[in-house]
């Protein structure tokens, strides 16, 4: 077998920087929005971005001395001359080199010599990508990777797995496999050094240059695509940040602190070069929000019939607080997302629309208990609950939907006063609680909830996104 010849390769061998060169992130490519499991805690705080580094051959200068194997090399010439016929072209097939003599002079030599011509198959650097072992590429624009799963200097070989976007394993189809299937796998070598692949209904070649020494024991391999627009070079951005706390006055002696916690993730343009502006971008998840009360919230504290509710902050919407109370399944604080407020005068003249419903004042009771008629256009069928003595229930049918409203009103007023003239109302709809374990719905979208007490006051709550379940 003839020896292999040393090379001195220029900078110009390297192209734009690989996607992903410090292993697996939590970004999912060009369409990704799946997290994996290593979620950041609490207590993270502060932003941790990693942008990518220069290339590795770039890193190695012009003076560095890299073995490999040229292509007119043993079978490395049969290599090249198929890759050649592969691409229906003759460019680069001519500079081939048969010559099987070692060049030694590795000094200061800044020329690299024959290359082989697969790596000058294609003009401009985003067709190409360099990658160690454990490093993964891009697949643009369909947003699928291609991982490094070994590499082997002497033999010239490079074994790469590809993977979707949820880093489920794929076939060259882009077709999920069972864990361990070998479908998703591929040897690259220099006998077979080009693989087709059709993933997200982009078909492209992807070809092996060679596998690279640097002289340190790192080993890289050089490879390009015919991918009209080549693999995707970005930089890769993971921070952690914990936003806040923001203060709203719940009350004039209560202040609500919220705190925002935030997971970023994705790709951006290279911060060196400025390129690929068809990055995947960056993906905001959002991990919890915390509302701490200070001071905690009394286990009577409710709003007062007629007045304004105290506003509670929840999700960058603002809530309308009903009251703080424990029955038999524990501790719970109600809020709802709409409510109206007035002081009703005249019986019989006063009323209070809230999400539809109208509530009309018609009197007293004999135990002075307030009476109210309804109306609500469209409705099949109308119903009260009483709750308590200042508090009430109503709900409409409207075909198969029924809709609740909570009505709060002053307790009747005992027998031997004078009977009141005017009646304080609030009214409240798509009323919620916060209760330990259970689960709210705030813009449309579901949050766990986690309420932290002490002893019998509520000093705040969690939310989050829900958890997972297969």
């Amino acid at each position: 077998m003839a020896e292999p010849r040393t090379l001195a390769l220029k900078e110009e061998i390297v192209g734009r920087h690989p996607a992903g060169r410090h292993g697996d992130r939590t970004s999912s490519g060009r369409n990704g929005r799946k997290l994996l499991s290593e979620d950041i805690t609490e207590e993270e705080k502060g932003t941790d971005t990693k942008p990518r580094g220069r290339g590795v051959l770039d890193a190695v200068g012009t003076t560095a001395a890299i073995v490999f194997f040229a292509c007119g090399v043993g079978s490395v010439n049969v290599a090249c001359t198929e890759v050649c016929d592969q691409k229906n072209t003759d460019a680069g097939c001519e500079a081939c080199d048969t010559d099987t003599s070692v060049d030694t002079d590795t000094d200061t030599d800044t020329e690299t010599g024959e290359e082989g011509p697969v790596c000058d198959t294609y003009d401009g650097e985003d067709h190409e990508a360099v990658l160690e072992e454990g490093e993964k590429e891009l697949l643009g624009p369909v947003g699928h990777w291609m991982k490094i799963v070994s590499l082997g200097f002497s033999n010239q070989i490079a074994e790469a797995v590809f993977m979707n976007e949820g880093w489920e394993k794929v076939d060259f189809e882009g077709n999920v496999v069972e864990e361990g299937d070998l479908a998703a796998y591929f040897i690259f070598s220099a006998d077979n050094p080009t693989l087709t692949v059709s993933m997200g209904g982009r078909e492209q070649e992807i070809t092996l240059c060679g596998v690279y020494d640097l002289g340190d024991g790192t080993l890289v391999a050089q490879f390009i695509t015919d991918n009209e627009e080549g693999f995707m070079h970005c930089a890769y951005v993971d921070s952690g940040s914990l936003a806040g706390p923001v203060e709203y006055a719940f009350s004039e002696t209560v202040t609500q602190k919220v705190s925002v916690q935030t997971h970023n993730h994705g790709f951006i343009p290279d911060v060196e070069t400025g390129e690929d502006q068809e990055c995947p971008g960056t993906v905001s998840d959002f991990k919890f929000e915390r509302t701490e009360f200070e001071p905690s919230l009394s286990p009577t504290l409710a709003t007062v019939p007629g007045e304004a509710p105290n506003p509670l902050e929840m999700r960058g919407t603002t809530q309308n607080f009903i009251d703080v109370g424990q029955d038999a399944e524990g501790k719970y604080l109600r809020f709802a997302s709409t409510s109206a407020n007035g002081v009703l005068e005249q019986p019989l003249d006063a009323s209070l629309s809230c999400g539809g419903l109208t509530a009309t004042w018609a009197g007293n009771a004999w135990n002075l208990m307030p009476l109210f008629s309804y109306e609500y256009a469209g409705a099949d069928y109308i119903a009260e609950e009483i709750i308590s003595s200042e508090e009430r229930k109503v709900y409409v049918w409207i075909g198969s939907t029924i809709k609740e409203f909570v009505l709060r009103h002053p307790e009747p007023i005992p027998f031997g006063t004078e009977e009141q003239q005017g009646l304080g109302l609030s009214m409240f709809t798509k009323v919620q609680e916060l209760r330990e374990g259970g689960q709210v719905t705030i813009g449309n979208k579901t949050y766990d909830v986690t309420l932290n007490t002490e002893s019998s006051r509520i000093s705040g709550f969690v939310l989050r996104p829900p958890e997972e379940t297969e």
